[in-house]
């Protein structure tokens, strides 16, 4: 869509509207059932992610990665059964590493 929507000029929003209706209207079954299907995975990968992020965080501050100093510790992080994409900050761009766990 980004490269279609690239080559695109709409003089007002109703243009606009109308050319995003037909392309969609374009796309077939698959197209949806493929993307509606991933997200639980990519909320998965997301919070996997985020919880290494602040354990890391923490650990460098010497916190701790729980809210509340009463809480009890955090059980450990169990290994994902999927590969972990990890970015790091180029230049200009992003470089993705995927770690495979397994």
């Amino acid at each position: 869509m980004g490269n279609t929507l690239a080559e695109q000029c709409f003089g007002s929003y109703k243009d606009a509207k109308k050319w995003l209706l037909e392309w969609f209207a374009t796309k077939r079954e698959d197209f949806y059932y493929s993307g509606v299907h991933k997200l639980p995975e990519r909320q998965r990968k997301k919070n996997y992610i985020t919880r290494i992020k602040r354990r890391a965080v923490c650990q460098s501050v010497g916190g701790s990665p729980n809210k509340r100093p009463s809480s009890p510790p955090s059980p450990s992080i169990p290994e994902p059964s999927f590969p972990v994409p990890v970015t790091t900050r180029g230049n200009d761009f992003y470089h993705i590493f995927l770690f495979d766990f397994k």
